[in-house]
């Protein structure tokens, strides 16, 4: 329709270490944990789905890869404070975004934002990468 949009691409990190740690109730509730601080740390605006394992992926209407960025800032922010009360092992996340001015699709844009999150995870992890655009 014309307007701007993001997605970010989330991936908890180390999560088969935390599985294997701590045991897969631990990990089912780190997927729950998180899966409840997007929905509480994003627009109303956004959609915020899982995409498999433990990757999720959040479109932000009208958003700018920096704009979203801030968004998932805030997530992680969140995160942290919520993981404060021990309930759940400590465990952080990575992200990479892209957006539509960097690609032709939606398809495109995942692809792009799969490669940030590489981009994330091989810098060190913990952090938002934004896809360099074209």
């Amino acid at each position: 329709q014309g307007e701007p949009l993001a997605v970010i691409l989330a991936d908890l990190d180390h999560f088969k270490v935390l599985n294997d740690t701590h045991g897969h109730d631990a990990g089912d509730r780190a997927l729950r944990t998180f899966a409840r601080v997007l929905r509480r740390a994003v627009r109303d605006a956004d959609l915020v789905c899982r995409y498999g394992g433990e990757e999720f992926i959040v479109v932000c209407p009208g958003s700018d890869k920096y704009s979203a960025s801030l968004v998932f800032d805030r997530v992680r922010m969140e995160l942290e404070a919520t993981l404060g009360d021990g309930r759940t092992p400590p465990f952080t996340v990575s992200a990479g975004i892209a957006d539509s001015g960097d690609a032709a699709d939606f398809g495109d844009m995942i692809t792009l934002a799969d490669v940030a999150l590489l981009q994330a995870k091989a810098a060190g992890r913990n952090r938002v990468q934004l896809n360099a655009g074209v």
